[in-house]
């Protein structure tokens, strides 16, 4: 699997981790105030359109020979001939499967995905519908503007997302960072997920990310799905839920944050805490490239506890600054496959090691 992304946009900066993408990253100075606009930044001006699904049925060397003969033969067939010939040699290599439709985009015919003829498309027009519902409802229901924060594609077109800034900060006591809630919009035409929304709270000084789940050491987190009704235009009370389920998601957060922020650690606890979060293996027999590796990991975090991320934001000796040191070590120094697990952990799926950390940050800060 490619490390990059198809194409998207972003205002001011690439946040959380820079793909690949060379020049299909557009770069903002500031919001966009539309859908329409951002999604043409963020490369989703095309449709994904029905087309029958066809299989290949004739071996691919026989297919070869096939048409080498009537190759062979046309210099003395009529142009007509050969023609229907070659046209009668396609229609016996492939074969129409009558139950399945292909899922294509419109713009290159490029598959996205084949289903059953029962499927129903969700249009990147109808995720652009949620979108504006949300910047209505943001408006006009939450009282905060709900800002475009990125966007784009991934896998040619099968996944597509935007992230919608709520422009309410959320301030914790003693924290010298804001942090501000955001809902990750994803959709996909691959047939392995609805179209869906999911809070991540951003604490702007290191764009950490953590759910409510997450920082109260669950493995699982709230997803709110947008119902697929026929009619796209009835999108306003979908966004108005959403919004509501961020509201509470946000309440749980701060509930919970607050909590691991009142926990307070000694350097000893801290110590504990890496020991158990970046653990050696049980067998007790490393190698010496594991060890180092460990070592490595360990010395990572520790070096976050004493950057601006914790120090300088004044959550040193905290519980709440050891999970944000494991935070920013998951966000920002651990390796990923490719930049679609990155932008899924961090921003569109609960992480467990981030709910472990959680857990960890309490066991150490009431251990002994």
């Amino acid at each position: 699997m490619p490390d990059y992304v198809d194409q998207m946009f972003s205002v001011r900066e690439i946040p959380w981790h820079k793909p690949q993408t060379g020049d299909r990253t557009t770069v903002l100075e500031d919001y966009p105030q539309s859908f329409d606009e951002a999604r043409k930044l963020a490369g989703l001006d095309w449709e994904a359109i029905e087309l029958p699904a066809v299989e290949r049925v004739m071996p691919v060397e026989m297919l070869r020979d096939r048409f080498t003969e009537i190759v062979h033969q046309s210099a003395w067939m009529p142009v007509r001939e050969t023609v229907e010939a070659l046209e009668r040699l396609y229609e016996q290599s492939l074969r129409t499967d009558k139950d399945f439709r292909r899922i294509a985009r419109s713009d290159n015919l490029k598959s996205l995905s084949y289903q059953r003829d029962t499927y129903n498309i969700i249009p990147n027009a109808a995720f652009g519908e949620i979108i504006e519902a949300l910047l209505e409802a943001g408006r006009k229901e939450y009282g905060s503007d709900i800002l475009l924060e990125t966007g784009g594609s991934l896998l040619d077109g099968r996944k597509v997302w935007m992230l919608a800034r709520i422009n309410r900060p959320l301030n914790l006591p003693g924290d010298g960072s804001s942090t501000f809630p955001f809902l990750g919009i994803t959709s996909s035409h691959d047939g392995k997920a609805s179209c869906a929304a999911r809070l991540t709270a951003v604490r702007i000084v290191c764009y950490n990310t953590f759910s409510a789940a997450e920082a109260e050491g669950e493995r699982t987190g709230a997803v709110y799905s947008f119902s697929h009704r026929g009619d796209w235009r009835s999108r306003l009370d979908d966004a108005r839920n959403a919004l509501l389920y961020a509201r509470e998601e946000t309440e749980q957060y701060v509930e919970a944050m607050t909590e691991l922020l009142g926990m307070k650690v000694t350097r000893a606890q801290e110590q504990l805490f890496l020991r158990e979060f970046i653990p050696e293996p049980p067998d007790g027999i490393i190698s010496d490239r594991v060890a180092k590796n460990i070592q490595e990991a360990r010395a990572a975090v520790d070096l976050f506890l004493n950057s601006t991320t914790v120090e300088g934001s004044g959550i040193r000796g905290t519980a709440y600054g050891l999970v944000q040191a494991a935070g920013e070590y998951l966000d920002h120094v651990r390796a990923a496959r490719s930049w679609e697990s990155r932008m899924n952990r961090s921003l569109l799926q609960p992480e467990k090691l981030k709910a472990k950390a959680a857990v960890l940050a309490r066991e150490a800060a009431m251990s002994l």
